[in-house]
């Protein structure tokens, strides 16, 4: 858990919070849409670590059903991360 907190979780932010909102960093962490955004961007990354990789992996033990539900929720994951990053723009 250390790792996570001290090499993953700076990235994630840094990611996310570009040059130019860094100044303003405590009212960007109070916007609700970038709070959607860091969650819906944790979710994805833990789903792909957690579960896609481990699918997509040993697809021979997976039905077909189960590949192509597992691809769309990933992909379901990352566009949400990405409508909830311009809805932060937008809305800012």
């Amino acid at each position: 858990m250390s790792f996570y907190r001290e090499k993953i979780l700076p990235c994630l932010v840094h990611m996310s919070m570009r040059q130019e909102t860094l100044p303003r960093a405590t009212t960007v962490a109070e916007s609700e849409t970038f709070q959607l955004k860091m969650v819906l961007l944790l979710a994805a990354e833990a789903f792909h670590f957690g579960i896609y990789r481990k699918v997509t992996r040993q697809n021979h033990h997976f039905p077909p059903l189960h590949l192509r539900l597992t691809g769309g929720l990933g992909l379901a994951l990352r566009f949400g991360v990405a409508l909830a990053g311009s809805a932060f723009i937008l809305f800012e």
